[in-house]
């Protein structure tokens, strides 16, 4: 099964999404 272009761009993206929530909850624990 071959992963079109469409699917991984939407891996990262969902990737991204839980990484900047973490960060988000890091800032507002420094704060």
């Amino acid at each position: 099964a071959s992963k079109s272009p469409a699917t991984d761009i939407t891996a990262v993206a969902m990737e991204m999404k839980v990484l900047i929530e973490q960060i988000r909850e890091q800032v507002q624990n420094l704060e």
